[in-house]
């Protein structure tokens, strides 16, 4: 029976418990009897009817109680559809498991606590695969029961308890696992495919050898996830928490520090003991967040955290999991093979991953997926939470703006403009704090007057295994790998570089010596190690060096060991040695490291062999008819 009346949930009483009030406009034989009661939001509930003489014709009041199907997302949901149920009979066996409150102890189902529970339940009609919610009611709360979830009542669709039934508790479930088995309506992109299915193999893994005589001898390794901020580490570790059914105790170790001497080792042994009493029923996973707060330098604490995951390395029940965006802010201690040892890594989404994300972000915006391709296109080196908070500025400045009202091709066009207005203004989680980076900016290569061969053999060398880069990859063409700008000071070296690369939509990170220079032993050498993972991460990108001269010279010169070792660094990371095993050869080749100096004479030869700065670019000073052609750039908008 179709009907399309405005619910109202009422709050769960004794008196009004598993019932659905209609307005006296429907039907008398409604009344009195049970039904099925499908949500406009999809969900269903087993209730039954009465009537109420205070309601208007197009809205009802429901009690949640029984819930057959679904979970009711609609803040103002709509009854759809009425399914009556012929009968209620006594049911004869009845099979359920039982969901106790957070902090009470596991029960034994003892003759005592069935009968008090049948009794309890005769209150209440009942069908099979349901899901009986029962935490504000009184006769339950002194059961310490939450929920009940009937699996099976036999062979009737819809009975009640009697005396004569006979309950069966499967189980007992904490209140914290069925939480966390409930269903949500998250989104799954393709860029968490391969750490999601590590991760669930590793846990599978993990249990099974627990089996064998192997994990007796040996502590099996925890897991460290990988990945810059914002790129969704934490939503892959409840994803596959909900996938194996598993419990998820979420550590914040940013909070955990206290003033009090013994206060924070307290608070982080709670966590494990939690951990522990939850894994006599099933799986565990303790997400580790900022572990970078106790675990960069060694201490009481750092002590007091290596004790406890040591204690839980025999548990196969219990899995740590480390979020962190670098294992170089963690003590040696941490990352040895018999603690966190199992790498887990999550990449940047590429322009098509982007392009996914951006099609279902956008999807109740109406935005086609052109438009949302040219978006992805222009957003090189964003992460989900920053895609996610392009698409929540760009609703903010819709909703501001006069022109919310425009329909079709104007719209269109309107909600491209301010999409590309906040592209402008969000920085990628992956360049925040970070030396090097690019600002961007509005100059443009018919913004720079001159120099047009200059412009042309960079837009050949940056533009092309973007532009064609289905060409390169059929005919096994090679793209440079770097290329050296040399020239006269002043000539524009910089300028042309960041202005094709503003075209390019390419990320940018241009450092000169005075950025990447230190006073402390290895310090430069990370940095450079540093500057260069995250310029593969953001592929495709440019990695431009000005001056180069003053950071890498000639070896068996003049120069001091500290140039030579970074001279060293320079070249391994040029070849792609010290690459991180987290991206593919086809990412790192997206990166384009430019070079600008004035004195190519005095760079090390080696950087000037093929694969390295293959290509060498002259910047002459203007001719003629390129001071003419400054001079008109210069004097257009006069």
């Amino acid at each position: 029976m179709g009907l399309d009346l405005r619910v109202t949930f009422e709050s769960q009483t004794l008196e009004g418990l598993q019932r659905l009030y209609l307005p006296m406009s429907c039907e008398d034989e409604l009344f009195g009897k049970y039904a099925s009661v499908k949500l406009s939001d999809g969900s269903v509930y087993f209730s039954r009817i009465f009537p109420a003489y205070f309601l208007n014709d197009n809205s009802c009041i429901m009690d949640k109680t029984v819930l057959v199907k679904g979970v009711t997302t609609d803040n103002q949901p709509k009854v759809s559809q009425l399914t009556l149920i012929p009968g209620v009979r006594y049911i004869k066996s009845l099979k359920i498991s039982v969901v106790l409150k957070v902090g009470m102890r596991k029960r034994s189902s003892s003759r005592s606590f069935k009968d008090q529970l049948k009794r309890a339940l005769a209150c209440l009609a009942l069908v099979s695969d349901s899901i009986v919610s029962l935490d504000g009611l009184e006769p339950f709360s002194v059961l310490g029961v939450s929920h009940v979830l009937v699996h099976n009542i036999g062979k009737v669709d819809a009975g009640k308890v009697v005396h004569s039934t006979n309950l069966v508790i499967e189980k007992f479930i904490s209140s914290e696992r069925y939480t966390q088995l409930l269903p949500e309506n998250n989104l799954y992109f393709k860029v968490f495919g391969s750490p999601y299915n590590k991760l669930k193999d590793y846990l599978t893994c993990r249990q099974n050898i627990s089996k064998t005589s192997f994990a007796q001898k040996y502590n099996l390794p925890q897991v460290i996830i990988i990945g810059p901020a914002g790129s969704g580490k934490k939503y892959i570790v409840k994803k596959v928490a909900y996938d194996c059914k598993a419990v998820l105790i979420t550590i914040n170790c940013s909070e955990l520090v206290q003033p009090s001497v013994g206060e924070s080792e307290s608070l982080l042994s709670d966590y494990f003991n939690k951990a522990i009493y939850h894994s006599d029923e099933g799986l565990v996973i303790i997400l580790i967040l900022h572990p970078e707060s106790i675990c960069r330098k060694p201490g009481r604490l750092l002590s007091h955290f290596i004790a406890l995951i040591d204690s839980i390395s025999l548990i196969s029940n219990i899995t740590a999991v480390l979020s962190i965006s670098s294992t170089s802010n963690l003590h040696e201690c941490v990352k040895t093979s018999s603690r966190f040892h199992f790498k887990i890594f999550v990449e940047i989404p590429n322009e098509e991953e982007r392009n996914e994300m951006l099609i279902a972000l956008c999807e109740d915006e109406g935005l086609n997926s052109s438009c949302c391709s040219e978006i992805a296109a222009m957003t090189a080196g964003y992460t989900i939470s920053d895609l996610a908070l392009l698409v929540h500025n760009a609703r903010r400045d819709m909703e501001t703006e006069r022109y919310i009202h425009l329909d079709g091709v104007l719209f269109k066009h309107f909600f491209q403009y301010v999409f590309i207005n906040n592209i402008r203004q969000i920085e990628p989680s992956m360049q925040h704090g970070a030396i090097g980076v690019f600002r961007k900016n509005n100059i443009e290569e018919h913004h720079l007057g001159g120099l047009n061969n200059v412009k042309k053999s960079l837009f050949k060398i940056i533009k092309w295994p973007i532009l064609h880069s289905s060409a390169f990859k059929r005919f096994n063409l090679k793209t440079a790998s770097g290329c050296l700008l040399y020239g006269p000071p002043g000539c524009a070296k910089t300028s042309i570089v960041r202005a094709v690369a503003m075209e390019s939509n390419m990320v940018v990170f241009s450092v000169s010596a005075a950025d990447l220079y230190s006073p402390y032993v290895g310090d430069a050498e990370r940095t450079i190690t540093d500057l260069f993972q995250r310029a593969r991460a953001s592929s495709p990108s440019i990695l431009f060096i000005d001056e180069i001269d003053a950071l890498v010279g000639c070896r068996g010169g003049r120069q001091n060991n500290a140039h030579e070792r970074i001279l060293s660094m320079f070249l391994i990371e040029m070849d792609g040695i010290g690459r991180s095993n987290k991206l593919s050869s086809a990412l790192t080749s997206k990166v384009i490291v430019i070079a600008a100096t004035n004195r190519p004479q005095v760079l090390d030869s080696a950087l000037l062999r093929p694969g390295r700065f293959d290509k060498l670019i002259y910047v002459p000073p203007p001719n003629f008819e390129d001071r003419k052609d400054i001079l008109n750039v210069l004097t257009k908008c006069h």
